[in-house]
């Protein structure tokens, strides 16, 4: 199922060559838009090198271009209304947490990429690779899994990428509880996910069931009646 509306978001300060991944992530934004024109990109940061930003996104076309947002620098407090809309977060270091314990789901990008985004993989399997500067994947292959995935894949994927990082280190759970709020994204434990979809198995098989048991019960009646009339 492809989203309709797929907003990938990127957290990072423009210091070149650390977190140069940001360059190749709009290079592999402007291959992916021709496939998939509903996709955006949100890059929350500033620093130095923003004028290398800007050229990046120069190059692309101009209809590419303009579902491209340079939201600058934002405080702790203003983060959450960023994030809010965006289904996928690629970031180094602590932008990956963030967009976690936002409630969506995130992939560690390497750090001193050189020329192109590389990744490593989802969260939760890949939350050391936070700070990694080892060999990854193109992301393009990663962006668009997640644009082709069912609701229900899609949903636990980012509990579990929320679930990795809130049980990876203290956080006051009064601080996730704003956050959540404030992006609207009521998250629910994995473990209670699951139990919510059995029930609902439960409640479908005892349905199917109960309509079983009639029918039987009334062929059992007709059967009898027949049985009687014969008589």
């Amino acid at each position: 199922m492809k989203r309709c509306n797929f907003t990938i978001i990127t957290i990072g300060r423009f210091d070149f060559p650390h977190k140069q991944y940001i360059l190749g992530l709009i290079r592999a934004y402007g291959r992916l838009k021709e496939k998939y024109p509903q996709i955006r990109l949100d890059i929350v940061g500033d620093g130095p090198h923003r004028f290398k930003v800007i050229q990046e996104i120069e190059k692309l076309n101009s209809n590419i271009q303009k579902d491209i947002k340079l939201l600058g620098s934002v405080s702790p407090e203003v983060l959450p209304a960023c994030i809010k809309h965006a289904h996928l977060n690629i970031s180094v270091a602590g932008g990956v947490s963030v967009g976690a314990i936002n409630g969506i789901m995130s992939i560690p990008a390497r750090n001193y990429c050189e020329e192109e985004c590389e990744v490593y993989g989802y969260l939760p399997e890949y939350l050391d690779y936070s700070v990694s500067t080892s060999p990854g994947n193109l992301v393009d292959t990663y962006i668009e899994r997640v644009i082709n995935m069912s609701d229900f894949e899609y949903k636990k994927a980012c509990i579990e990428s929320y679930e990795s990082v809130y049980n990876s280190r203290e956080v006051d759970p009064n601080y996730l509880f704003g956050f959540s709020k404030c992006t609207k994204r009521y998250l629910v434990p994995l473990r209670t996910l699951l139990f919510l979809i059995v029930i609902d198995y439960i409640k479908k098989a005892k349905y199917f069931f109960t309509i079983f048991l009639k029918g039987r019960i009334s062929q059992s009646m007709m059967n009898l009646r027949n049985k009687k009339s014969s008589c």
